[in-house]
């Protein structure tokens, strides 16, 4: 057997070569390291497996990028690479990030990721308490001032606004329907799950459509900021299960033809 069929392969694969007879050698510089392989006969089954990173099949172009779940987005333990200004509100416990106050807060606070996103798919536990009180969870937004205050979309929480969709400080209300608060399990732990991509905007609670809402004057990119309202003693926890960037469009059971058919826009004023 000889190797001029796969040698193709590997020359393709690899670049620069050179072979005499039999023996092939292959030099490759990948990241400041030098690789090379000297091999006979069946010398490419070789390579591809000490390539396991090689064997991925190249993203046509033109399709959808493949799906990646963020790294250091949260790590469970701390705050680091999350920022407040008002830090004697927020903490870390049993894996969750934790909004609380004894006393009253007087404004509305935000703990902002330090993670752009533009297309993604955000999952987290939420649980209120008492759950007549209010949150959410701000994406694709940005800090108004040095106070952190937020400017952008809001997946709202709290009694009579669980999975409605809102714009801090911006345009308010703009997908304000009831599925969010017949899906809801009061003083319990709620998924909530957040997909945008591009100008379509859909969420979740605990597997039941809330907001399928197509918005072309909104934000393309931003962060993530968790919200602990003003008003009474109160104790929020967000408990992060999972961001993927460039997700799939697939949410509560549906496939993205489905999901697409539910996108609704608000009317002109």
């Amino acid at each position: 057997m000889t190797c001029h069929h796969d040698s193709f392969w590997a020359v393709h694969m690899f670049g620069p070569h050179s072979m005499d007879g039999d023996l092939m050698s292959i030099s490759r510089l990948t990241v400041g390291m030098v690789l090379v392989v000297s091999c006979t006969g069946a010398c490419p089954r070789f390579v591809r497996a000490a390539h396991p990173e090689h064997r991925k099949t190249p993203q046509p172009s033109g399709r959808n990028p493949v799906p990646r779940v963020a790294s250091g987005f949260f790590n469970g333990k701390n705050l680091k690479g999350w920022s407040t200004s008002q830090a004697k509100y927020w903490s870390v416990k049993d894996a969750a990030i934790v909004g609380h106050s004894p006393a009253n807060v007087p404004r509305n606070e935000f703990i902002w990721s330090n993670v752009v996103v533009r297309n993604f798919y955000l999952s987290v536990d939420v649980k209120l308490a008492p759950d007549d009180r209010n949150a959410g969870i701000q994406f694709r937004s940005k800090k108004a001032n040095a106070t952190g205050q937020a400017v952008g979309y809001q997946a709202d929480v709290g009694k009579g606004v669980w999975g409605k969709l809102y714009h801090e400080h911006g345009r308010g209300k703009l997908d304000w329907n009831e599925r969010g608060s017949k899906a809801v399990k009061p003083g319990q732990w709620n998924r909530y799950e957040i997909l945008a991509v591009g100008h379509r905007i859909w969420t979740a609670i605990n597997g039941k459509l809330c907001v399928a809402f197509e918005d072309p004057d909104g934000e393309l990119s931003g962060k993530i900021a968790f919200q602990i309202h003003s008003g009474p003693p109160q104790t929020v926890q967000y408990r992060v299960l999972n961001l993927t960037h460039d997700p799939k469009i697939e949410l509560a059971g549906m496939k993205e033809k489905e999901l697409k058919a539910k996108l609704t826009r608000k009317a002109s004023p």
